[in-house]
């Protein structure tokens, strides 16, 4: 029986390695979802004011939502298409329109939407 060389054993190690570590970090990878995404309009009440939002969307199931005043980080969820984020107080919910994410942010009582675009 043939040795096997320690190269070629280290070797198909590290391509075992590689395939590993690239399917462990893309859990949306193929998601239309993922990207960076701005709002400069909001609507609260029926009334639409000027006001820009960022969120950005990792293929990771992490996401980045920043405003005038916050800056939340979180993990997301997608489900029939839609961008989920839930927390105790808190929720965001967006799905893909024409190319366009529709928002639907709550916080308490109070809730406001946005169109986002990339």
């Amino acid at each position: 029986m043939k040795k096997i060389s320690r190269v070629s054993v280290v070797a198909a190690m590290v391509i075992i390695m590689a395939f590993v570590f690239a399917a462990c970090g893309a859990k949306y990878a193929d998601s239309p979802l993922v990207g960076d995404w701005k709002c400069t309009k909001v609507t609260m009440g029926g009334i639409t004011v000027s006001y820009n939002i960022e969120l950005k969307i990792n293929d990771d199931g992490t996401f980045k939502f920043k405003d005038k005043s916050s800056n939340v980080k979180g993990k997301w969820t997608e489900e029939n298409n839609a961008f989920l984020y839930k927390e105790k107080s808190a929720s965001i919910k967006g799905m893909l329109k024409d190319g366009k994410l529709h928002m639907k942010m709550s916080s308490g009582k109070s809730s406001f939407t946005c169109i986002m675009t990339k």
